[in-house]
């Protein structure tokens, strides 16, 4: 995928997740933010975690432009609910598409918008 990304000279989004940094206790005063260092604690964000470090490594080594989100779950068994409004990411690109004439190409867990 990024050597794709790289030779066709498009622009790349990695959905990563906030679990890259660790956990918090359930009330916890802290945040994590940008500079957290990351402690992932299961496979999936262990994998997540090797994913933003490739893609970071790719921005640096080859120039691919490339942009990471790290977004946390909104959606589950409470805040499902008719009081909170899940939107789901794929949602958002598909609108960001058609407010400008970038090019959707895909979106997985890695989303190519040629502009």
């Amino acid at each position: 995928m990024l050597e794709a990304v790289r030779a066709n000279r498009v622009r790349l989004h990695h959905v990563s997740t906030d679990e890259v940094y660790g956990d918090l206790e359930l009330g916890s005063p802290h945040r994590f933010t940008e500079s957290t260092p990351y402690n992932p604690s299961s496979p999936y964000s262990s994998t997540k975690a090797a994913a933003d470090l490739l893609v970071r490594a790719w921005v640096r080594s080859y120039g691919v432009a490339a942009t990471i989100s790290r977004n946390n779950v909104k959606c589950g068994l409470i805040l499902c609910q008719p009081q909170f409004a899940c939107m789901p990411i794929a949602h958002f690109f598909l609108v960001a598409h058609r407010l400008n004439s970038s090019r959707f190409i895909g979106l997985t867990n890695f989303c190519i918008i040629d502009t």
